[in-house]
């Protein structure tokens, strides 16, 4: 695209980075992000949940804190998008206080749960056994 006059915009690293982080091939989604901020653009929040999304895919989950503590200090509200995968990333993780704690912060920060955010608790109290299912036990089911 350069080669023909065309510039990338926020747009076009966001479609990338997604790409690649689809593919689990987080050093070019990373090395992307890298080209965009060397170009002079500035992440938008679509940039910076897909950040997250592949720190937390990773496993990093003290990376996808410091880019959504990073995103805060520029004055971008997280939305759905920016907390489902901490929540689930934690829970994967086994780590629930910290993916309940996650739950509590979106609340007060005005987003709504979804589905996917519950599941994402669900499964992560199932893996820690901390919740007790009856129709796990129940020889009826």
């Amino acid at each position: 695209m350069e080669s023909h006059g065309i510039k990338h915009n926020n747009k076009t690293y966001s479609m990338l980075i997604n790409g690649f982080i689809h593919l689990h091939d987080f050093a070019n989604a990373f090395s992307i992000f890298e080209d965009m901020i060397k170009s002079g653009l500035q992440p938008d929040r679509a940039i910076y949940n897909l950040l997250v999304e592949a720190f937390c895919k990773m496993g990093n989950m003290d990376r996808a804190i410091r880019i959504f503590e990073r995103m805060k200090k520029e004055r971008m509200q997280p939305s759905n998008r920016t907390f489902r995968p901490i929540i689930e990333g934690f829970a994967v993780a086994g780590d629930m206080k910290r993916a309940l704690d996650t739950l509590d912060l979106m609340r007060r920060s005005g987003c709504a749960p979804t589905v996917m955010t519950y599941n994402a608790l669900i499964h992560g109290l199932i893996r820690k056994h901390q919740v007790f299912l009856k129709y796990m036990l129940d020889s009826s089911y």
